[in-house]
């Protein structure tokens, strides 16, 4: 059974985090990003026998933390990104209320907090 060290690593996201900051402070990389989520989302140049998992239309780690780093006072920055956001998920799942709730447990903490019967 994996270990959750082997599928969350800590210390290669903040690693990730950190190192994109400065990316994240220029306006035309975040707006490229953007373009390139919201053509993704589309799969228009993917073809059907190469959508072998889920994540064909995501982003780099690097890509996701230059978005996640983004200036909370560059107010206009920031819209664009939530409008992407929205496009994306209008695109994805249609005029409708969506909402996540997802919930991941592993074995060991399944077997860790419940009691043997």
């Amino acid at each position: 059974m994996p270990r959750v060290s082997d599928i969350v690593r800590p210390a290669e996201i903040e690693s990730i985090l950190e190192a994109t900051k400065e990316k994240a402070k220029d306006p035309v990389r975040v707006r490229d990003i953007l373009a390139k989520a919201k053509e993704r989302a589309l799969l228009r140049h993917v073809r059907l026998d190469e959508c072998r998992n889920e994540y064909v239309q995501g982003l780099s780690f690097e890509e996701a933390a230059i978005l996640l780093n983004i200036d909370t006072a560059n107010k206009e920055l920031l819209a664009e990104l939530l409008d992407a956001a929205h496009d994306i998920k209008e695109q994805i799942y249609g005029k409708r209320i969506v909402l996540f709730a997802p919930l991941y447990v592993c074995a060991a903490a399944v077997r860790a907090a419940v009691p043997a019967r």
